[in-house]
């Protein structure tokens, strides 16, 4: 009899199983595919980075043998679609998502601490003597594969190690050096450094969602030191080598800042004013600090000045105001803070999620050409961050510059304006975009020659003039922000249309 009791059991409890299982396989034919014809039905390896299904963090999914990545993204305003491995396949669903999307996430109603690391990305001289003449030389070695410097910071190990609250490796924005010497060195133009370091780390940089953004050294030659020196002011000449620099940016390389970091920390009203038609953030702002110099003025070839005593100081973000770009007002590119590493900053961005139970955008900066600076990182996050994200129970999440800059304003478009051009043939370039623009920028290239061109608005587009004098062939580069800051970059080749040689048959007859 109990024989029978227990055969009875199993049979019961082998029943269960199967339907379990069938309503498990019917549950997750019920998720929507995107895109499922291009998706391999058995896979080699699959490997969620955030591990299993998160809508509040941007994840991917990496199948192999290939290496193909599928980053999760937003559907219109309100829909996440979220990848994940089931049974070593690739899986996707639809989430709704309550707050909006943004960015490939949804807005979590908790508070978290999302934290960028900012390198500033400097440039290196052979000798000490290279500063003292007007054609720098420079040396790159230090974006060497070889380098040490550059490799600690991408190295695997590190990455894969040290990660946030849902098992995502730390990203980095790279402020990459330009200045009005390196524009005029002996070996090197105004985009060498952009070039070193995204021809040498490129596919690095792609690999673990880093950016790449502005970084201006505003300067200028000093004639009694024979030097080039920090410029406390931003006069046309400053501003005809800024638009020297974005001129190459987006002809040579198709790329436009989203993201500005000022070099030496250094702002004043007439660079503030210049950057809010163009850049949709900044990372300038290291507040409460001020070194500025006494009333006799800067010494020759000195530099390292800034003043952000009067800045929002409390890990906020504002929108400047026109007349003192410290203090909240109208204009439109948002300001962030960020400082250098140190564990009071991080107990204050926690600090600021708890009291505030709303999100903190955290930002620290370091050089990459101080030391093992790679190591530094590497050591700060594994031993304090996670631990405090413990410590407050406040979610961290790793972003770069331009992620974090949309989570704080819950933008959820990620897709740039679609822009089309047309060219009348003479100086006249019609530039339509398919929705609203934030900033627009445009360059020619003729003759060798790099030329900002000027870009008004009409009533249902936009219009670049091109100089007259132009006979040639000549390169035509539109860079446009859109209100999400989005970035899009088109260019073209036109030749003018030369207008057809008189015909001087009628005058022969009346003559």
């Amino acid at each position: 009899m109990k024989k029978k009791k227990i055969i009875k059991t199993l049979l019961v409890l082998a029943i269960v199983f199967i339907l379990a299982d069938v309503a498990f396989l019917f549950s997750k034919s019920n998720l929507k595919i995107v895109d499922a014809k291009n998706l391999p039905v058995v896979l080699s390896s699959c490997e969620d980075s955030d591990q299993g299904v998160e809508p509040f963090f941007k994840g991917s999914v990496t199948i192999g043998p290939s290496g193909k990545k599928y980053d999760d993204y937003c559907i219109g305003d309100d829909t996440l679609v979220e990848y994940s491995c089931n049974r070593n396949k690739i899986a996707s669903e639809q989430i709704k998502c309550e707050l909006g999307c943004s960015t490939g996430l949804c807005f979590d109603p908790e508070p978290h601490l999302y934290l960028t690391l900012t390198v500033y990305s400097e440039a290196l001289v052979n000798s000490e003597e290279d500063w003292d003449r007007y054609d720098v030389i420079y040396n790159f070695s230090n974006y060497d594969k070889t380098n040490s410097i550059m490799a600690d910071f991408f190295n695997t190990e590190k990455r894969e190690n040290i990660k946030d609250s849902y098992g995502v490796p730390h990203k980095i924005s790279w402020m990459a050096y330009s200045s009005e010497d390196m524009c005029n060195a002996n070996n090197a133009d105004c985009t060498s450094l952009y070039d070193v370091l995204t021809n040498n780390w490129g596919k690095e940089i792609e690999k673990y969602g880093d950016t790449v953004e502005w970084h201006l050294h505003n300067e200028y030659w000093h004639p009694n030191g024979e030097c080039w020196t920090q410029a406390l002011f931003f006069d046309e000449d400053r501003q005809e080598v800024a638009e020297r620099i974005l001129n190459h940016l987006v002809i040579d390389h198709s790329y436009f800042p989203s993201v500005y970091g000022g070099g030496w920390a250094w702002m004043d009203n007439d660079l503030s004013n210049f950057l809010d038609n163009l850049v949709f953030s900044e990372y300038t702002n290291i507040a409460p600090f001020k070194n500025m110099p006494g009333a006799g003025g800067p010494p020759d070839c000195s530099g390292n000045y800034y003043d952000w005593s009067r800045a929002p100081d409390d890990w906020g973000f504002y929108n400047p105001s026109v007349t003192d770009y410290q203090i909240p007002g109208d204009q439109n590119r948002t300001v962030f803070r960020c400082k250098e590493f140190s564990i009071v900053y991080l107990y204050q961005m926690f600090n600021r999620a708890e009291e505030t139970n709303e999100n903190v955008m955290g930002c620290f900066f370091i050089h990459n050409t101080l030391g093992n600076e790679g190591m530094y990182v590497a050591n700060f996050l594994n031993n304090n961050v996670k631990n405090l994200a413990e410590l407050y129970s406040i979610p961290v999440s790793y972003v770069n510059v331009r992620e974090a800059t949309q989570i704080a304003l819950q933008t959820t478009d990620q897709t740039p304006a679609e822009l089309i051009l047309n060219y009348n043939g003479d100086n006249l370039v019609n530039i339509q975009s398919n929705e609203p623009l934030y900033s627009i920028y445009s360059a020619i290239k003729y003759d060798n020659n790099y030329q900002r061109v000027e870009v008004t608005q009409l009533e249902n587009s936009y219009q670049a003039i091109i100089p007259k004098d132009i006979d040639d062939s000549f390169v035509f580069a539109v860079a446009t922000t859109d209100l999400a800051g989005n970035v899009n970059v088109v260019q073209k080749t036109y030749t003018p249309i030369k207008p057809a040689p008189l015909d001087r048959t009628l005058e022969k007859v009346f003559d």
